[in-house]
């Protein structure tokens, strides 16, 4: 009889395991489709702790890895273009102050010097 018990609470741990590490892998899953990509991870090591060669769990930690990659790459890649976009926009309040110079000179009938400020603006990369 006892060694029935033990088989019995064996069995009952056994499926207890089963349906956490089930329900774990379906959280993951559902974090990763809503993009909490660290939080499915950490679920999915939930998982691997559970059951340490579950596949659903190590594909799941592959992809959420794969996505942490990129994700930084588009930070980077971000933060790059603004960089640029900030460099430009610098640029473009140089190109209009010598506008208005030139166009300040022509005003004043400095028409060769005001000619040579718009000149220039061509000229500049």
């Amino acid at each position: 009889k006892r060694i029935y018990e033990e088989k019995q609470r064996e069995q009952r741990e056994k499926q207890e395991r089963l349906e956490k590490v089930e329900k774990a892998n379906v959280e993951a899953d559902s974090l990763f489709k809503g993009n909490q990509i660290d939080e499915a991870l950490r679920k999915w090591n939930e998982v691997l702790n559970l059951d340490p060669f579950n596949k659903k769990a190590q594909e799941g930690i592959c992809l959420a890895q794969g996505r942490l990659r990129e994700i930084r790459a588009c930070e980077e890649s971000k933060f790059r273009v603004l960089r640029w976009i900030e460099e430009e926009e610098g640029r473009l309040i140089q190109l209009k102050n010598k506008m208005r110079t030139g166009f300040q000179l022509y005003q004043e009938g400095e028409f060769r010097k005001a000619l040579d400020t718009w000149n220039e603006l061509g000229n500049e990369k």
